[in-house]
C-alpha cells in the first residue's frame, strides 16, 4: 500500500477522533503575583471570625439568628426577579442564589420548562468565612428592602454579625441582558480595626436529568493567561492566582461567571464535591477596615449563553470564554459570518449548507490541483510499476528513475496531498464552530431534524453521507492497481458512517454537502481536465 493512501487514512481518522486530545489548547498556568494575598495551605486562611456554632452548622433551612437587631424567630424566605431574559429566586439565608433560569432556553426542544444554571438544592454567589484554614458560607439571614422585582432595579439585603460588622448585598438588574450586578460591603459598626477578606463560592453539577452531561470545565481569565481545566482533571487545590478578568463553571453551551470589577487581585480554587458536583471558590486581598467605615468589592456577573456578541458586551473580555480550539484565529471570523449569514437567511441548516459552499469555492483552486494531481498520478502508474519492477533490488537507481518520470510527465508527487493538508485547518475550525455553537442548540432545520446540535434520530442523514463518500471513493484515480489499497480505501465511507451517527447533525450536514460538492468538482476533473 502507497505511504499517500496510508496517510489519508490516518489523517481522516484524526481528524474525526482525535481533535479534541490532539488539538485542545494547552492549558497555561497563570503566573503567581507577589501579591499581598498570604496563605500556602489547602484553603486560604482568613480572620478568626466569631459565629455562634448555629450559625455555623444549621439544622434547617430557616434556622433563625439570634444577634439580628431585628428580632428572633427570623426565617428565610425567597425573593423572586423576573426581567425579560432570566428569573431569579434569591433567598435571605446568606443572601444567595436560589435559583437562575434562563427564558429564552429550554432544556429540550420543544419544551416548556427553562434552562437551570444552579444545581438543585445548592446556593450560588453565597460569601465565604475563612476560620483555622476551612471556608464555610456566612448563614446570616438578611433582611430584604424588597420583596420581589419585576423588571429593571436592584434588590439589598442587609444583616448584622455578631462581630459588629453590618453586611451589606445589592443586586442589580437590567432588562434584555444577562449580565447582573453584586456589590459586597462591610460596615465596621465596632470599636476596633477589624479585616474582611471577600470571599464568593459557585457550584455546578456535571448532570442534570433532563440535560445530560452538563458540566465541562471551569476556566479563569488573568491579563493575557487564560486557564482552562477540564472535568476529568478537576481536582481539590488552589487553580492560581493573580488580577483576575473573570472565573467561571460551564458547559458546551452556558457559564456562570464572576467578573471583578473593583481590584481583582485574588485566589482562585477549584474543588470536585463527590461524583457529580464542582466548586469554584474566589478570595480577594483581605481588607482592614477602621470603626464606623465600609469597604467593599464590586462584581459582574454573567448567568446565561456562551453567545460571542453577549459576552463581549458584557465586558471583562468574557467573549475568550468560547474555546474555539488551536485554530481560533480562523474559528472566530468563521462563527462571525455564520451569525450574520443566519441574520438574512434565518434557518441554520441553510446557513451551514451556504457556508460550506462558501468554503468550497474558496479552496476551489486547491481542490482542483489536487484532483488533477492525482489524475496525473494515474497516468503514470503503469509506468511507476514498471520501474518499480525493474529496480527493485536498486533503491538509489530507482529513485533517480522515480524522479525523472516525476520530471518528463511534469507531475508533482506531492500535488495531490499538499492542497488537502492546508485545508485542515478550516475543517478543524469549522468543526470547533459547529460542535460548540449554542446557536445550533434547539436549532430546528428541515423535516425530522428539531435540533441540529443533536444527533439525526433516524440516521438518514449520515447513511446518506456514508453513499456520498462511497461514490466519491469509486470517482477518485488511483494511483497504483493494487487491490488491497483499493479495498481498504473502499472501507473507509462504511468506517465513517458508523463514526457519524452520533455526531451534530449539523456537523453531518456539513459533511454531507462538502461530498455532494466534491462530487460534482471530481465529475468535471475526470471530464473536462485532460
Amino acid at each position: 500500500m502507497e505511504k499517500r493512501a496510508v496517510l489519508a487514512v490516518v489523517l481522516s481518522l484524526l481528524v474525526l477522533l482525535g481533535y479534541q486530545y490532539i488539538f485542545a489548547p494547552k492549558e497555561q498556568m497563570v503566573a503567581e503575583k507577589p501579591a499581598s494575598i498570604s496563605g500556602t495551605h489547602s484553603m486560604p486562611a482568613g480572620p478568626a471570625i466569631t459565629q455562634t456554632p448555629d450559625l455555623e452548622h444549621p439544622k434547617e433551612e430557616g434556622a433563625t439568628h439570634p444577634s439580628l437587631p431585628q428580632g428572633e424567630g427570623l426565617a428565610a424566605k425567597d425573593i423572586v426577579v423576573e426581567t425579560d431574559t432570566i428569573r431569579v429566586v434569591l433567598n435571605t439565608k446568606s443572601a444567595s442564589v436560589k435559583s437562575w433560569m434562563l427564558k429564552r432556553y429550554k432544556d429540550k426542544v420543544n419544551g416548556a420548562v427553562s434552562v437551570e444554571l444552579v444545581p438543585p438544592g445548592k446556593r450560588q454567589l453565597e460569601l465565604l468565612s475563612t476560620e483555622n484554614g476551612s471556608h464555610f458560607p456566612d448563614n446570616l439571614i438578611y433582611i430584604s428592602d424588597k420583596e420581589s422585582l419585576n423588571g429593571a432595579g436592584s434588590i439589598t439585603f442587609t444583616a448584622m454579625r455578631p462581630d459588629g460588622t453590618k453586611v451589606r448585598k445589592t443586586f442589580t438588574f437590567t432588562e434584555n441582558s444577562y449580565k447582573a450586578g453584586l456589590k459586597v460591603s462591610y460596615e465596621n459598626t465596632g470599636s476596633s480595626v477589624t479585616t474582611e477578606r471577600p470571599a464568593l463560592s459557585m457550584s455546578i453539577t456535571s448532570k442534570l436529568a433532563d440535560r445530560g452531561v452538563l458540566f465541562h470545565e471551569m476556566a479563569f481569565l488573568s491579563g493575557k493567561d487564560l486557564k482552562r481545566i477540564h472535568a476529568d482533571k478537576i481536582k481539590d487545590e488552589k487553580a492560581g492566582s493573580g488580577e483576575i478578568e473573570w472565573a467561571y463553571l460551564g458547559d458546551k453551551y452556558f457559564i456562570t461567571a464572576v467578573m471583578p470589577t473593583s481590584g481583582g487581585n485574588a485566589e482562585v480554587y477549584f474543588k470536585k464535591v463527590g461524583e457529580e458536583l464542582f466548586e469554584a471558590s474566589l478570595f480577594f486581598v483581605p481588607l482592614q477596615i477602621k470603626p464606623g467605615e465600609t469597604k467593599g468589592m464590586e462584581y459582574g456577573l454573567y448567568f446565561g449563553p456562551k453567545e460571542v456578541e453577549i459576552l463581549k458586551a458584557a465586558g471583562s473580555k468574557l467573549e475568550r470564554a468560547i474555546d474555539l480550539g488551536f485554530f481560533d484565529l480562523i474559528a472566530y471570523p468563521m462563527l462571525l459570518s455564520f451569525k450574520w449569514m443566519y441574520e438574512i437567511i434565518p434557518n441554520y441548516g441553510v446557513v451551514v449548507i451556504l457556508l460550506t459552499v462558501l468554503i468550497k469555492v474558496l479552496f476551489w483552486p486547491l481542490s482542483q490541483k489536487s484532483y488533477k494531481s492525482m489524475k496525473d498520478m494515474q497516468k503514470i502508474a503503469p509506468l511507476m510499476e514498471q520501474i518499480r519492477e525493474k529496480y527493485k533490488d536498486d533503491k538509489e537507481k530507482l529513485n533517480r528513475e522515480v524522479m525523472d518520470l516525476y520530471k518528463r510527465h511534469k507531475v508533482n508527487p506531492l500535488g495531490g496531498c499538499l492542497p488537502m493538508i492546508l485545508q485542515i485547518p478550516v475543517f478543524f475550525a469549522l468543526y470547533a464552530v459547529l460542535g460548540g455553537a449554542v446557536e445550533l442548540r434547539h436549532a430546528p432545520f428541515i423535516f425530522w431534524i428539531t435540533d441540529l446540535s443533536a444527533k439525526d434520530p433516524y440516521y438518514v442523514t449520515p447513511v446518506i453521507m456514508g453513499a456520498t463518500m462511497f461514490i466519491q471513493q469509486k470517482m477518485t484515480p488511483s494511483a497504483t492497481a493494487d487491490p488491497m489499497q483499493q479495498k481498504v480505501m473502499m472501507l473507509m465511507p462504511v468506517i465513517f458512517t458508523f463514526m457519524f451517527l452520533n455526531f451534530s447533525s449539523g456537523l453531518v450536514l456539513y459533511w454531507l454537502v462538502n461530498n455532494v460538492l466534491s462530487i460534482g468538482q471530481q465529475h468535471y476533473v475526470n471530464k473536462y481536465i485532460k
